[in-house]
């Protein structure tokens, strides 16, 4: 009995401990796209998580490809949407915007976005795949590991109330 009520625990426990591990928000789109080519400036900057941000600790930051500054508008946070709006100023070019934000549940999302404002001057280089991994902001090891994890403690639980049966 004492081997079974373990069992259950252990169980209980490794659920509870991996569940929010792979529950963590990541980015489901921006707007422009990462790596799109646009004819004209946009009119903002919008990326869309997969929940609710929190409305402190969030930062864009936009760099043309020298990595002179681009002045953005203030941001803001509306639910799942981190936006800014976009200077219309801005020159063609490549341009590349860092973001920084916090989830609901505490969890900070980093990454970058690329992409090109068409025009004579800015020759057009889409960015490597490597790099679009590098810049999506959430952890692919966390997605790998978690049902691991989850899958050993429950062939563990699983081995050790089989043995408690057979006894």
């Amino acid at each position: 009995m004492h081997v079974r009520r373990a069992v259950v625990c252990a169980a209980a426990f490794t659920l509870i401990a991996v569940a929010p591990a792979a529950a963590h928000t990541e980015l489901l789109s921006s707007d422009p796209t990462e790596g799109a080519t646009l004819t004209a400036p946009p009119t903002q900057v919008a990326l869309t998580f997969g929940e609710d941000l929190l409305t402190a600790g969030d930062r864009l930051v936009a760099q043309d490809a020298q990595g002179t500054k681009v002045d953005l508008g203030p941001s803001q946070v509306d639910g799942a949407v981190l936006s800014a709006p976009w200077p219309a100023t801005a020159a063609a070019g490549q341009y590349r915007v860092s973001y920084r934000a916090v989830a609901e549940d505490g969890h900070p999302l980093e990454g970058t976005i690329n992409f090109t404002i068409k025009g004579d001057a800015a020759p057009e280089v889409s960015p490597s795949p490597a790099a679009q991994e590098q810049n999506n902001g959430s952890s692919s090891a966390a997605k790998i590991w978690a049902p691991i994890a989850l899958l050993a403690a429950l062939l563990v639980a699983g081995g050790l109330f089989w043995r408690s049966r057979a006894q």
